[in-house]
Formats: structure tokens, sequence, C-alpha cells
């Protein structure tokens, strides 16, 4: 084994922001009876950030000397890692090649920096779901990990997250997309303010434990407009007194989405019967169904106009429900023509005799004498 140079520094810690500078003393014993010169390095972090002065340091025999170690990490986030940093310092004599020394310290680059949330839009309008894209932008020295959360007062939302957890490296930034969907539909528009929370982490360099970081929130709104409403209309074909009429049934779809019509249709008396063919119809987006209604009395109903409601509505609520109005016409009954009974022929003639012998007495009186 060579001879050793005894090496001392004056700070056991020496901490510094990403753009400063730090400095810290380096001692070297010579314990020879010659003038010596130690050449020092530093092991730990990126050469350039290392200045010794002198590096090159001369030592008298049976003394000591003294050299000034300056350390400046870059101003860049991304390169200047907050944590801790081991650092060994060796020197090396020029006299004597096999004679060495070592020392250690540690060097604390200090966390420095923010990070925000950003929406690429805060306002963003829809029938039942709206997206936000949005990005954390890490502007620390450290690399961060954030967890997302969304929240209303009125409790009218869901919120997807993709994905739910994020990591950004330090300085950098990254993209993440929320999908909000309404929990019930809207009868009509509706604004609703809502935020999204962000909780995480810093992972310090050299630290097995991570550093809670700061929670940060930002708010943004969904209007949300009404369901389209179903179009329906219905039309009288044919119609046989009053016994029966058939009406043709067209059903549009004005959404963006295929939806399943179930058809329904009810009077207040209660005294028609109907029969739709099909009941139930099944729409693409913005498209149109036909069906047909087969109307019919109930017994024998008293005559006259009934008016009947036809409603379609949607099996899962994608639209709102429609109504149309119609009418069936029971007509009253045919009226029967009451004959008086007929007279005998010799009724006629006993009468028409009897008026003609009346008459021949009455002239017969009427001549004198």
């Amino acid at each position: 084994m060579g001879l050793q140079i005894p090496l001392s520094v004056d700070k056991t810690r020496v901490s510094v922001a990403p753009g400063a500078s730090v400095e810290f003393g380096v001692t070297a014993q010579n314990l020879t009876t010659l003038l010596d010169q130690a050449t020092l390095r530093v092991e730990g972090v990126e050469p350039a950030w290392v200045e010794v002065i002198p590096r090159d340091l001369p030592v008298f025999a049976q003394g000591q000397a003294t050299a000034r170690v300056i350390i400046r990490p870059p101003r860049d986030p991304a390169l200047s890692l907050a944590g801790l940093y081991p650092l060994r310092i060796q020197a090396t004599s020029q006299t004597n090649p096999d004679a060495e020394g070592a020392t250690t310290t540690e060097l604390e680059i200090q966390l420095v920096g923010d990070y925000r949330l950003l929406f690429e839009r805060r306002e963003v309008s829809g029938v039942e779901e709206g997206s936000y894209p949005f990005k954390v932008q890490n502007s620390t020295n450290a690399p961060l990990q954030v967890r997302f959360s969304g929240a209303d007062g009125e409790d009218a939302l869901w919120y997807k997250f993709d994905p739910l957890h994020l990591a950004i490296p330090a300085g950098g930034e990254a993209s993440a997309l929320l999908t909000v969907r309404a929990k019930r539909p809207a009868s009509d528009r509706r604004l609703i303010a809502f935020s999204v929370s962000a909780q995480g982490d810093y992972a310090l360099k050299g630290s097995s434990t991570p550093m809670a970081a700061p929670a940060r929130q930002i708010t943004a709104q969904f209007i949300q407009g009404p369901l389209p409403r179903l179009l329906l209309s219905l039309r009288a074909l044919t119609s046989t007194g009053g016994k029966e009429a058939t009406y043709d049934i067209r059903v549009g779809n004005p959404g963006q989405a295929p939806l399943t019509v179930q058809l329904s249709a009810v009077d207040e008396t209660g005294s028609l019967e109907f029969q739709l063919e099909p009941s139930q119809l099944a729409l693409a987006a913005q498209s149109e169904g036909q069906a047909r209604l087969v109307v019919r009395p109930k017994g024998q109903p008293p005559p006259g106009e009934r008016a009947f409601r036809l409603t379609a509505v949607p099996v899962k609520g994608e639209a709102q429900p429609a109504v149309a109005e119609g009418r069936f016409f029971i007509p009253a009954p045919a009226a029967v023509e009451t004959r008086r009974p007929a007279v005998p022929v010799w009724v006629i003639v006993g009468g028409l005799l009897l008026v003609v012998l009346v008459v021949i007495l009455v002239i017969l009186m009427s001549r004198p004498g």
C-alpha cells in the first residue's frame, strides 16, 4: 500500500439552488519531508459543475494546504435534479504517484419551482358528455407524479381521466384527457361548474421516500344541452264508417346516436282499442322509421268524435319523448223508417159507395114536392 495523503473537508454537507454556486474547502496534509503537489478531483456530479482552486495544490513538507471547491449546478431544472449527491474528493501526489487520499461530503440541490394544470379549453357544450384536453407543466427540478380527481357542487357529472396518474419529468410537461358525462339528462340548457384537483409527489435524487407535492386545482364548466326531441307525425289513411281506421306513423331520430323507440296510444275515455304494427322501432342516427296504427271502438260506445294520443318514447332515454294527437269518429246509428199498416181495398171501396149514397140522398131531398 502506498503512502496516504490525509484529506478533510470543512463542511459535511453543502446546499445550493440550480443556477447558483456553493463552495467548501479541502485540506491536504503532506506527511513527507519533501515538497509535494496534490492533484484534486471531485466525483459524484458532472465535471462541468465543479471548479477546484487550485486543482494542483502545493503542500510543503510536514505541512498542509487548503483548496476551494466551487460547485455550480446549471439553472436548467432538467439537468439539476433536486436531492442529495454524495461527493468523493480524491488527491494524487505528483511526487509519488502511489500516494493517494480521499474524503467525502454531501451536496444537496434544493427543490425549486412549481407545477400547474392548464386546460386547452375551459368551456365545452354537449348533450351528455364533453372532453377537456389538459396538461401538467412541471417547472420544478424533480420528477413529479400526480393523480387527478373531479368534483362539482351538484354531483351532476362523472369524471374519467386518461390516464388517471401522470408522470412528468423535471422541467417538462405531460398531457391527459378528461371526459365528463352528465348523470341525468337535461330538459333545458344548464351550466355545470366543476373543478379538477391534482395531488402528487416529487421523487428526490438519493431518497427512497417521495416528497409530497402541493395540491393544485383548476376550474372549468360544462354546458349541458337538452336531449333532442323525437319527431312524430300521425296521418289518417283509411276509415270504414266508424268500425275501423288506419293511420300512418312517422318517427324521426334527430340525434347523433342510434336508439330504440317504444310506441303507445291511449284515449281518455277508454272507448277505443289500438293496434300498433310494430310497437317498437329501431332508428339509426338522424333517420326516420315508419309504423301503422289501427283504431277500433270497444263495444258500442255513444256516437261522436274521440280524441286519442300517440306517444313515442326512447327505450334508454337518449332523446325526449314526442306526442301526436289523433281523432276517431263514431257515427250515429242509421234511422229506421216506420211504415203505417196498409188499408184493405174493401174498406176503401165501401167508403166510396157510402159517399156516393150520401150525395144522392142530398140531391133527392133538395127537389121540390
